[in-house]
């Protein structure tokens, strides 16, 4: 049976990386990929709190680092990496909305053989700075630092219409938000999640349902709104700090070079 699990590293910090775990059983991968022209995907639901750079993870596909990258020029196909949602990278978090993404895992295409049965995939996220707390202590515990929730990523089979037998499931309704050609028609098989920690509760009623696996935290400083007078303050004084250091240096530096200069001699020409 085909499974999938997901991880998140560091478990602090504000550039964690989710890593999903996938293991392909030979049948189903011969008669998904091979057989039927399944491809493999995986669906990521970020909430404003998360940052998903485009551009990096981008460039990774293309290069090859991060899922299957297939030129999408073709008519009818789907771009092999899709984002939607939030743009700005720089937004507060109370400003911003989310974010969710497309990603290609394997081209079957590319997959002739029963190969790649087991491998990971490591998805580079950033946080935004969230919302600064107005205590650093709240009885008796650390209020400064929250646990930030992630939505565990969906890995799913999308395969084209068919004439054999096989069981059609419809998009999720997660999947609306983007556009798809060709989504009315196509097939959505879901793997089978497989939590590390073996007490944990998801459900996964059919191939045809999303599952629902437990959050990912990561957890993160918010740092103190009393704080903030204190350190506007500093900023201000390291800013007229530098400021006056940078313009002694090129007063020194302009007076030190008018001593060195020396006027040429004015020569008599008879």
């Amino acid at each position: 049976m085909s499974w999938y699990n997901t991880t998140i590293a560091p478990s602090s910090g504000f550039h964690p990386i989710v890593t999903l775990l996938i293991h392909l059983a030979a049948s189903e991968q011969r008669q998904r990929a091979i057989e039927q022209g399944c491809s493999l995907w995986t669906h990521l639901d970020l909430s404003p709190s998360w940052v998903l750079d485009r551009y990096q993870l981008a460039q990774l596909h293309h290069e090859g680092r991060l899922g299957s990258y297939t030129d999408s020029t073709g008519e009818g196909q789907d771009e092999s990496f899709q984002v939607v949602g939030e743009d700005d990278l720089e937004g507060p978090v109370t400003k911003a909305g989310g974010v969710q993404a497309l990603l290609r895992l394997q081209d079957p295409k590319r997959t002739k053989t029963e190969e790649q049965l087991e491998f990971d995939v490591q998805i580079p996220l950033h946080l935004r700075y969230q919302t600064p707390v107005e205590r650093r202590f709240e009885q008796g515990k650390r209020a400064d630092v929250v646990s930030v929730q992630l939505q565990a990523p969906a890995v799913f089979w999308k395969c084209p219409p068919s004439n054999k037998a096989i069981r059609r499931c419809p998009p999720a309704p997660a999947l609306s938000a983007f556009p798809s050609p060709v989504s009315s028609t196509n097939s959505y098989h879901y793997l089978h999640p497989k939590p590390l920690d073996l007490g944990a509760s998801y459900s996964h009623a059919s191939s045809c349902a999303q599952p629902r696996l437990p959050n990912l935290g990561v957890s993160i400083a918010t740092g103190v709104s009393s704080d903030l007078p204190f350190v506007d303050f500093v900023n201000f004084i390291a800013i007229w700090l530098g400021t006056i250091w940078i313009a002694s240096s090129a007063y020194k530096w302009q007076r030190r070079n008018s001593k060195s200069f020396k006027p040429a001699a004015n020569k008599r020409v008879e």
